[in-house]
C-alpha cells in the first residue's frame, strides 16, 4: 500500500532510481481506483452481513455490523489483511444465508465482544451508586429501630457495631460485582490480554475473601455464637478483645477505598503515579482501574473537584435527611405494631402462611418507599442544579451584555448571523423572523451598538408619539425619558444616522445633498444647545413617520417600468422635504431662501431632489440597511415571541447562555501521557 500511494505521489516513477514501478493493480490508477479497491470490498462486507439480520430480528451476536468492522481495523488483525483488499480474506468471509442455516466455517463470527442484554448491566455500570444506598437505608433503618429513634443513637456502643453490619452488605455486593464482571464479559475474554483475565479472577477472590472474613469476625464479637463462629473465633485468641477483630478487619477493607478518595482529591499525585515506572505503583494502579490511554494523565484543578464533591455532598445530605425524616422513621412505629400482632383467620388468601412476623405485610407497606428512596435522587439532583445554576448565573451576571465591548461586538455579529442563517436554512424560522434576528455587521457610520431588529420592536413609534404628546420646553426632559431605556434610544439615533446615510447616498445633486447636510447640522448642534425642543415642532413627527415608511417600502419593491419606479419615490421624497422643512423646522424657510428652492411647486421651473441614483437600489449592503430600517419602523409591537417556532426558540437560550458561561480551560492535549515513543528512520521526505 505504501509503495502504491508513494509511486502515484511521484508519477509512478522512483525518486531515487527513476525507474517505474510496475505493480500490477496499480499500472495505471484513475480517479476510481481507491473506490474500487478499498471502498468497494468494505461495502460488500457490510451489505452482505446486513442481509443476515433477518431484518433487524436476529440476535446481535449472529451477525456483525459496522461497529464489528471498525473494531477490526482497530486490532493487530487488520494487518493480515492483503492490498489490495481480496474477496478471500477472512474479513470478507460471510454468507447470504439465515443465521440460523449458516455453517460456521463460512460465517465469521463477531470481531471482539458480544454484549450480553440484561438488565444487571444497570447495577454493573452503576454499582458504586447502588452500594452507596444500598448501605446508607440499612443504616438509617438500624438507628431509627432503636427506642428513641434519634441519629444520636448512633454513638451508643451497640447501635454503632450494628451499623457497621453495612461493610458486611458490601462486601456481598462487590463480590456480586465481581462476579456479573466475569459473566458479562466472558465472551471477550479470547480477545483480552491475561493480565486483564487475571485482573477479573484476583477481582472475585479477594471479593469472596471479604464476604466471608467480614461476617465470621462480626460474628466473632456477638455474644450467643454458633459453634462454626466459636471455632474460627479460637483461632483468634491471640487478640485481646474479640470486639476489636472486626473494627480491625473493617479498617483493613477500607484501606482501598480511603486510597482512592485521597487520589481523587490529590490529581497532581495520582498523575505522578501514572508516570511512574515503580513496579510497586504500577501494580497497585493496575489493581486500582484499568488502564487507559485516550485522556491518561489529564485531570480537573483542585478548586473544580472541591466544588463537584461539595454539590455532591449538600446534595446527599438533604436526600438522606428527607428520607430518613419523612420516608423511614414514620414506618418504623407502623412497622414494629404489625410485627407484633397475631393473626389467626384471614378473610382474604394468605400469601405467606409459613413465615413470621407479618412479614409479608410490612415488605408490602416498604416498597413503595424503597422505590422512592431509589428514584427521589433524580428529583433532588433537579432542585440543586436549578438552585446553584441560578446562583452561579446571577454572581456571573450570566446573559447581561452591559459589559459587551464594540471591538467584540463585530465578532459576536459574525458568529450570530451564522447561527440564525444555519436555522434559516433548516426552515425552522421563517424570512421575516430571520431579519428580526439578524444583527448588521459593524458599521462605522453608526455610533451605537446595533442591536437585533426584534429588540428595538415598537421603540420608534414610541418615540415618536412620546415626542408628538410632549408639553415642555426643555430637551433635557425629553431626552431623559428616550435615554432611561437603552434600547429606545439606540434606535433613535441608529434610524437618525441610518436615515441620513440613505437619502444622502441616494442623491445624485451636490444642492440636495448640501439641504440635508445643513438639516442635520441644525439637527445636531440644536442637540448640543438645548434648543431642540425650540427650534423643531414635535407634533408633525408622527406623519413624518408615515411617509417615511412609505419611502423605505417603495426603496425594497420590485418594479418593471424604472422612470415609473422613479418618479415615485422622488414624490415621496420630496413631501418628506417639505414636511421637515416647511412643518417641522421652525426656521426651516431660510435653507430654501439660501439655495433657492422650492418643493413641489408648478410655478418654479427648479426642481429639487429629482435626480436620484436608482441603481443604488440592487445594492446588497445598502438594501440590508434599508430592510433593517424598515422594520424598526414598520414593527409596532413587542417582537418578544419571536421565533415562534418552540426549537428555534430552544436553540437560540442555549446558544445565548453557552456565549456568557465562563467555561474552564480543558486539560492540554501535550500533558496527557504518550500512547508509546518511536522513532523512525527517515529515509525519504515525509509529507
Amino acid at each position: 500500500m505504501a509503495e502504491d500511494v508513494n509511486g502515484i505521489l511521484f508519477g509512478n516513477v522512483h525518486s531515487v532510481t527513476g525507474d517505474t514501478y510496475h505493480h500490477s493493480q496499480m499500472a495505471a490508477p484513475d480517479e476510481e481506483t481507491f473506490l474500487r479497491t478499498v471502498i468497494t470490498p468494505i461495502y460488500q462486507v457490510l451489505r452482505k452481513e446486513a442481509k443476515r439480520n433477518n431484518g433487524g430480528k436476529a440476535s446481535h451476536s449472529r451477525w456483525r455490523n459496522y461497529d464489528d468492522l471498525n473494531e477490526y481495523f482497530w486490532s493487530k488483525k487488520c494487518l493480515s489483511l492483503k492490498w489490495p483488499t481480496g474477496l478471500k480474506e477472512e474479513f470478507s468471509v460471510h454468507s447470504d444465508v439465515m443465521p440460523n442455516k449458516v455453517p460456521a466455517s463460512k460465517s465469521k463470527p463477531k470481531t471482539n465482544f458480544v454484549e450480553a442484554r440484561t438488565f444487571w448491566h444497570l447495577y454493573r455500570s452503576f454499582d458504586r451508586m447502588w452500594i452507596f444506598f444500598i448501605m446508607a437505608f440499612q443504616a438509617m433503618v438500624i438507628v431509627a429501630w432503636t427506642p428513641d429513634g434519634s441519629p444520636a443513637a448512633l454513638f451508643d456502643e451497640d447501635v454503632f457495631r450494628s451499623v457497621l453490619t453495612i461493610f458486611i452488605t458490601q462486601a456481598f455486593l462487590n463480590l456480586l460485582q465481581a462476579a456479573l464482571d466475569i459473566a458479562l464479559s466472558f465472551n471477550a475474554w479470547r480477545s483480552l490480554k491475561f493480565t486483564q483475565i487475571l485482573r477479573y479472577l484476583l477481582k472475585f477472590a479477594v471479593a469472596a475473601v471479604w464476604a466471608v472474613i467480614l461476617p465470621i469476625c462480626y460474628a466473632s464479637s456477638v455474644q450467643n455464637s454458633t459453634r462454626l463462629v466459636k471455632f474460627f473465633s479460637n483461632l483468634t485468641e491471640s487478640w485481646q478483645s474479640q470486639g476489636y477483630l472486626y473494627n480491625y478487619a473493617v479498617a483493613i477493607y477500607l484501606m482501598p477505598n480511603i486510597l482512592a478518595a485521597l487520589l481523587f482529591f490529590l490529581p497532581q499525585f495520582k498523575r505522578i503515579m501514572e508516570r511512574s515506572s515503580s513496579h510497586i505503583v504500577t501494580l497497585f494502579m493496575w489493581w486500582a482501574e484499568p488502564k487507559l490511554y485516550v485522556g491518561r494523565g489529564l485531570h480537573e484543578g483542585m478548586s473544580q473537584l472541591l466544588k463537584y464533591t461539595l454539590f455532591w455532598i449538600l446534595l446527599l445530605i438533604c436526600k438522606l435527611a428527607f428520607s430518613y425524616y419523612v420516608e423511614i422513621l414514620p414506618l418504623i412505629g407502623p412497622s414494629k405494631s404489625i410485627m407484633k400482632l397475631h393473626v389467626d383467620n384471614y378473610e382474604w388468601h394468605e400469601f405467606f402462611p409459613n413465615v413470621t412476623h407479618n412479614i409479608g405485610v410490612v415488605i408490602a407497606i416498604w416498597a413503595p418507599i424503597v422505590l422512592v428512596y431509589i428514584m427521589d435522587t433524580q428529583i433532588w439532583y433537579s432542585i440543586f442544579s436549578t438552585l446553584f445554576g441560578g446562583i452561579h448565573g446571577a454572581l456571573s451576571h450570566l446573559g447581561e451584555d452591559k459589559a459587551m465591548e464594540r471591538r467584540n461586538f463585530a465578532s459576536f455579529s459574525h458568529v450570530w448571523n451564522e447561527f440564525i442563517e444555519s436555522m434559516r436554512a433548516e426552515d425552522l424560522i421563517s424570512n421575516e423572523d430571520r431579519d428580526l434576528l439578524l444583527v448588521p455587521y459593524s458599521s462605522n457610520d453608526v455610533s451605537v451598538v446595533q442591536w437585533p431588529p426584534f429588540l428595538l420592536a415598537g421603540k420608534i413609534p414610541i418615540a415618536l408619539d412620546m415626542a408628538k404628546d410632549f408639553k415642555e420646553k426643555e430637551d433635557t426632559d425629553l431626552f431623559k425619558k428616550i435615554k432611561k431605556d437603552d434600547y429606545m434610544r439606540s434606535a433613535v439615533v441608529e434610524c437618525y444616522e441610518t436615515l441620513r446615510e440613505i437619502i444622502y447616498s441616494l442623491l445624485e445633486d451636490e444642492t440636495d445633498r448640501n439641504i440635508v447636510r445643513q438639516i442635520c447640522y441644525d439637527v445636531d448642534i440644536f442637540i448640543q444647545q438645548h434648543k431642540f425642543l425650540n427650534e423643531f415642532r414635535m407634533n408633525r413627527m408622527p406623519s413624518l413617520g408615515e411617509k417615511l415608511e412609505k419611502f423605505l417600502k417603495l426603496l425594497l419593491s420590485e418594479y418593471d417600468a424604472v422612470d415609473v419606479y422613479k418618479s415615485q419615490i422622488i414624490n415621496v421624497l420630496q413631501d418628506i422635504m417639505e414636511i421637515i422643512l416647511q412643518d417641522i423646522m421652525v426656521n426651516g424657510f431660510k435653507i430654501l431662501e439660501r439655495y433657492h428652492v422650492q418643493i413641489q411647486s408648478n410655478y418654479k421651473k427648479e426642481q429639487r431632489f429629482e435626480r436620484l441614483n436608482i441603481a443604488l437600489t440592487q445594492n446588497k449592503s445598502w438594501r440590508e440597511k434599508v430592510v433593517r430600517l424598515h422594520l424598526l419602523f414598520t414593527v409596532k409591537e413587542s417582537a418578544i415571541n419571536v421565533p415562534t417556532n418552540l426549537d428555534a426558540r430552544r436553540r437560540i437560550t442555549f446558544f445565548t447562555n453557552s456565549l456568557f458561561m465562563n467555561i474552564p480551560s480543558a486539560p492540554k492535549v501535550r500533558d496527557m501521557i504518550s500512547f508509546r515513543s518511536v522513532i523512525v528512520e527517515q529515509l525519504y521526505d515525509l509529507l
